[in-house]
């Protein structure tokens, strides 16, 4: 996948580690040397890490002693990767199927102090991202309000923490992004850009869905946002896998690449 990528014209990447398998066995470290090693011989840079995340409908309370250990070793890898902020998602508490904000925020906060602590150690950035609503559900997610976002994101130091914001969840959670950027301002250090026509959480590139990208960008860029576009993406796969994946990668490449131009006008 890198290979390909660096093939295709990208420079910048972001490593995601989604199940926390790769951060569970006791050579980890020699795993991450690897891939640090891999990216550098192509040229690339990493500037992002996606933590390991636990299934968004397991409440909050519920911990488990090897997911936790390996988000502390992630933030210990986003270090190594030489990437400046590892996002995270943070929990929502249910009872009865129903999200308790209160509670969550509590939650969330003593969950990620930890995380939080471990970054200040290792110099990098804890990057809470905003969580989506999904359609036909009756279960909400913790930070798919921006206010609540936003306290989450303030209940730490600057200088430890940031926002990371999700446009792909942000549109299938309704949100005005230009109300609820504004709100969020400089907190937003990094991004997941994606898209999806407002039924699942598609994750397809810039234009192959529904979402208004001048209102989002113009909105982004209200903030003084200077960082990464950063895409967050999905795919079937092909008989042809690695033609497809380039050709892919590459479309999704030359779309964001208009979002930048609107960024940067």
């Amino acid at each position: 996948m890198l290979r390909i990528t660096a093939e295709v014209g990208y420079k910048y990447v972001s490593i995601a580690f989604g199940s926390g398998v790769t951060l569970q066995p006791f050579d980890w470290v020699d795993e991450i040397v690897r891939i640090k090693k891999l990216i550098d011989s192509l040229g690339l840079v990493c500037v992002m890490t996606h933590a390991p995340y636990y299934d968004l409908r397991i409440s909050a309370e519920i911990t488990d002693e090897n997911m936790e250990r390996a988000l502390l070793r992630c933030v210990e890898a986003t270090a190594m990767l030489g990437a400046e902020i590892a996002a995270i998602h943070p929990r929502g508490y249910y009872a009865g199927g129903v999200e308790q904000t209160v509670k969550s925020y509590e939650i969330n906060v003593k969950n990620i102090a930890p995380l939080v602590k471990k970054a200040g150690i290792c110099g990098c950035l804890i990057g809470i991202e905003n969580l989506p609503t999904f359609p036909g559900w009756d279960m909400t997610f913790y930070s798919n309000f921006p206010q609540e976002h936003k306290r989450l994101i303030d209940s730490f130091s600057r200088d430890s923490v940031c926002g990371v914001w999700d446009f792909g969840h942000s549109f299938l959670a309704n949100e005005d992004p230009t109300a609820a950027l504004k709100l969020l301002g400089s907190r937003i250090r990094g991004t997941h850009v994606h898209d999806n026509n407002r039924k699942n959480d598609d994750h397809l590139p810039p234009y192959f869905g529904s979402i208004n990208w001048k209102t989002e960008i113009e909105a982004l860029k209200q903030t003084g946002y200077t960082g990464y576009l950063t895409m967050e993406l999905e795919y079937q796969s092909r008989i042809n896998e690695r033609d497809f994946i380039r050709e892919y990668f590459k479309t999704a490449h030359d779309n964001c690449d208009k979002l930048s131009a609107m960024l940067c006008d």
